[in-house]
């Protein structure tokens, strides 16, 4: 038997996070989950069929809406902020070692997609939380957008975000653009049929998907997850942005060489090593938190 509860709490700028709290029926202090979901997604958009997963195997489980999304607060409405979201997120995590049903030495998070990648930011930084999964995470925008803008057209997008600060500078409001559209024609974060059909799902009053602020897209193309990789020991340095870059648009880049001298072999040495302590790891993460990795439900 679980129980699921509509909570609250604060955060800086003096806004509120609303959410879900899964609670099992079990005695004593429970292990616990946060959890939230990706580029402008909110809890409807299928968090509860695995918060109900973890609560079933004895965690408690908050779900909350990120700041400007959902039944949270936060204006403008449907800005993604990165930062922002994860700054938030910590107090997603104060509110389970204040919740008197929880224990509080075990804690641990759960994001998928854009919100992947701030589970590992978080992993990296909160040293409360005992295991992490990175669902499907984003890892670099960066990369990803090497992906889904055409060489052709970066100059044209980055011109954009130019004009964007100098109407906001003016006080008009920012610019805004579609999470989704099926036209490929149609400037959105995302075409594919997949998307469309995940983000259309039907939800509830006031949940309606919105257009996220330009500035967003600006905020994706520049936020790198990579560096926070460092609790797994991975390094991260400029030289892998223009190594991604150049393995994605070599035509670009016939004159590039690999850095060399000994600085350079060490970092690649040290990069060697520490992928090879990966298993281990992943061993580690499975040893502290198998509720958490252990069983998922059926999509």
């Amino acid at each position: 038997m679980v129980e699921q509860i509509d909570v609250e709490f604060g955060v800086e700028g003096n806004a509120t996070l609303r959410g879900w709290l899964f609670v099992p029926d079990m005695p004593g202090r429970r292990p616990a989950i946060t959890m939230a979901h990706g580029y402008a997604g909110i809890r409807e958009h299928g968090l509860d069929r695995f918060a109900r997963v973890f609560a079933d195997a004895g965690f408690v489980v908050l779900v909350h809406d990120h700041r400007g999304f959902g039944v949270s607060d936060g204006l403008p409405r449907f800005d993604v902020d990165p930062w922002r979201q994860v700054a938030d997120w910590r107090y997603a995590i104060s509110y389970l070692e204040s919740h008197p049903g929880v224990d509080a030495d075990r804690i641990g998070l759960w994001g998928t997609s854009y919100a992947g990648g701030h589970a590992l930011v978080l992993g990296a930084t909160d040293r409360r939380l005992k295991a992490v999964v990175a669902q499907v995470p984003t890892i670099s925008g960066f990369q990803q957008g090497l992906r889904r803008v055409a060489p052709d057209q970066v100059a044209g997008l980055e011109a954009s975000f130019i004009d964007d600060d100098r109407r906001q500078f003016a006080g008009k409001p920012p610019a805004t653009q579609l999470v989704v559209s099926p036209d490929p024609g149609t400037p959105a974060a995302y075409h594919s049929p997949e998307a469309v059909a995940f983000y259309s799902q039907p939800v509830p009053e006031g949940g309606a998907l919105g257009e996220p602020s330009h500035r967003a897209l600006r905020s994706r193309r520049a936020h790198v997850r990579t560096g926070a990789m460092g609790f797994a020991g991975v390094p991260h340095t400029p030289a892998d942005d223009h190594r991604a870059h150049r393995h994605h648009h070599p035509h670009r880049h016939r004159a590039g060489r690999l850095r060399t001298g000994p600085a350079a072999q060490k970092a690649r040495d040290d990069r060697r090593r520490s992928l090879r302590r990966l298993p281990a790891l992943l061993r580690a993460v499975q040893r502290r938190g198998p509720g958490l990795v252990r069983r998922a439900p059926g999509r």
